[in-house]
């Protein structure tokens, strides 16, 4: 707690041994003033967007952290590109940082998007499906989870964990842990200005 003087407006935190008068109007000008509660500091004003980005920084943390992958990535699916839009995790190892894009049909989450995967791949460098994809080679993918999301406004989006090391205890447990993130995730991308 905080005192403060009403005659000057001096802050003073409370310690142990609280003074009763005001040490600058005693010294300055030999008067007794009393001290009296000062009211807590009002809380930083919200900054537009800010709480938003904060929830789906901590979605996406919680989605990695919770499938033991090596990052988290939120792509999205726009005029014929996934482009990172938001990602938790170690990034940099495989090549990727927010802003990034690549074409869609180059992507893991375009051929889930297409039927052609599962939601959970556990050995890519094995699997026929991805194995050729330059990105499965470049960014030494060993395991993918993902699932699609959609927002309100119709974006179409991609969550997705991956992995350098093979998953094989990837499960139907971790897809639907995965989509119960998606709904906080569009919670967060209806009012999140696009970026």
């Amino acid at each position: 707690m905080r005192l403060r003087c009403l005659a000057c407006g001096l802050f003073l935190e409370l310690r142990s041994v609280a003074p009763t008068y005001c040490p600058r109007c005693l010294a300055k000008h030999r008067r007794a003033v009393e001290l009296v509660a000062a009211a807590p500091d009002p809380p930083p004003a919200p900054q537009p967007g800010r709480d938003r980005r904060d929830r789906l920084t901590a979605a996406l943390a919680l989605a990695r952290a919770e499938t033991a992958m090596d990052v988290a990535v939120l792509g999205e699916i726009r005029d014929g590109r996934e482009i990172v839009r938001s990602l938790d995790g170690d990034g940099t190892s495989f090549g990727l940082e927010v802003g990034d894009s690549l074409p869609v049909g180059e992507t893991f989450c375009d051929r889930l998007l297409e039927g052609q995967i599962s939601n959970i791949v556990h050995d890519a460098q094995a699997d026929r499906l991805v194995s050729e994809l330059r990105l499965t080679r470049e960014a030494r993918i060993g395991a993918y989870i993902g699932v699609p999301i959609s927002a309100v406004d119709a974006r179409l989006y991609v969550l997705c964990c991956l992995a350098h090391e093979q998953r094989p205890r990837l499960g139907e447990r971790d897809v639907l842990f995965l989509r119960g993130v998606a709904e906080a995730i569009i919670a967060a991308l209806d009012t999140t200005p696009a970026g």
